[in-house]
């Protein structure tokens, strides 16, 4: 047995080395990474599946005396241990300095590996697809100190660098469609299957083997109903009425859970000072990836107007604003709709409304009125239009300014509501 782990880590050393031989975009939290790897904590990279966490991972330890790891091998079908694995690890990495173990979720008790690694002082870095694993319970499962980084599929500058297209609207508008997988994105993949094959692996994988789900075909109609909602207002009541009573309230918001920590859905709160009335408000669904939507659509159009709001969302988590702890949607007392609030907590109290086009002058009012009202409730000074026009131009309402910016450009305000 032991001959034969070291055999697959052989073979894995081999496919990391091809990897970081066609990996061609350097990304964003590259430099983040490798300073980390002076830092004695445990560093760890959480994200969706395909979205270029082990590519992410080997390219920030290039360079480094590094061993490495990877859980999800279909050829692991046999019992073995911690010892064994790094009894193989120092037979192929012999005098390595760093431990990279790629999703190590898929590792029964991978926590206690972990931390008596840790505790004898070697230098680790984990990824996994599962948020709530590799977030909320980290604290509890790690005894030592841990630095995590989030990596999402492509953002824009990263699609650019990929695609080596332009930095233009019509580049945007097929950034919008296609979403930033990045074997989509390089035409590694065809798209539209491998994302439908995609979605249904994580349901499988991350959801239904992680916690043994037995309602598997609800959980899907649920899920698709969630996709379908992009962008869209909806209730628990609603979603259960939809699926004809098959699932119970609780089991809806649990399925929902599971699905934003395994980077499917998320079912954004409309803010309130009270944390009742939070959860128990309507949620509004969005998805992790733009490309998830575009491969379910049936027939029609798309709507553009649901991508870009997305792609929004999709930005605020990418810099580190939390959904339903530092990011909501907001629905005034008179009812009008606010895609994004960001409260005090997170930096400074913001609101951004999103819309395709505001180029109509009956569109620009509602969205404004919108704002204004939001603003008038909470107190927010910062307000924002994000669309797809191409002019930036800032607007004077009373005491009110707006700044209106172009999608492409909303890196810079968000940026700037962090630091």
């Amino acid at each position: 047995m032991n001959e034969l782990l070291a055999n697959i880590v052989r073979k894995q050393k081999n496919e990391a080395e091809r990897i970081l031989r066609v990996a061609s975009v350097k990304r964003s939290l590259e430099q983040k990474i490798r300073a980390s790897l002076r830092e004695p904590s445990i560093k760890v990279i959480s994200g969706p599946r395909r979205a270029g966490k082990s590519t992410l991972a080997l390219q920030a330890l290039k360079g480094s005396e590094a061993a490495y790891f990877n859980f999800e091998d279909e050829e692991l079908q046999f019992d073995y241990d911690g010892e064994k694995i790094l009894g193989a690890l120092r037979e192929v990495y012999p005098g390595y300095k760093i431990i990279l173990f790629d999703e190590i979720q898929l590792f029964p008790n991978w926590e206690k590996l972990v931390n008596r690694l840790n505790r004898i002082g070697e230098n680790i870095i984990i990824t996994g697809s599962n948020s709530k694993m590799l977030s909320s319970e980290l604290s509890s499962s790690l005894t030592g100190r841990y630095k995590e980084f989030q990596l999402l599929p492509f953002s824009f500058s990263e699609y650019i660098l990929a695609t080596k297209k332009s930095a233009e609207s019509d580049s945007f508008m097929d950034f919008l469609t296609t979403g930033g997988f990045p074997t989509v994105v390089t035409g590694r993949s065809s798209g539209k299957e491998f994302l439908k094959t995609l979605w249904d692996a994580i349901i499988l994988k991350d959801l239904v083997q992680r916690y043994r789900v037995r309602r598997v075909s609800e959980l899907k109609s649920l899920l698709y109903l969630a996709l379908t909602n992009m962008a869209s207002r909806c209730s628990i009541r609603s979603l259960e009425r939809a699926i004809n009573h098959q699932l119970s309230h609780s089991t809806i918001s649990k399925f929902l859970s599971w699905a934003e920590s395994g980077y499917l859905v998320c079912a954004l709160e409309n803010y309130s000072h009270k944390a009742r009335e939070r959860v128990n408000s309507e949620k509004k669904f969005y998805l992790f990836d733009n490309g998830f939507y575009s491969a379910h659509q049936l027939s029609g159009g798309r709507d553009y107007g649901k991508l870009l709001e997305n792609f929004v969302f999709i930005e605020l988590v990418r810099r580190g604003f939390v959904p339903n702890l530092t990011l909501f949607s907001y629905k005034t007392n008179s009812s009008y709709e606010v895609d994004f609030y960001l409260p005090p907590s997170s930096g400074k109290a913001s609101l951004i409304q999103v819309a395709y086009s505001i180029s109509s002058q009956t569109t620009l009012a509602r969205e404004t009125r919108a704002l204004i009202a939001a603003a008038n409730e909470l107190n927010a000074k910062n307000l924002y239009i994000i669309s797809c026009d191409d002019a930036e131009q800032k607007i004077k309402i009373d005491d009110h300014k707006i700044t209106v910016l172009p999608a492409w450009e909303i890196s810079s305000i968000i940026e700037s509501q962090t630091t």
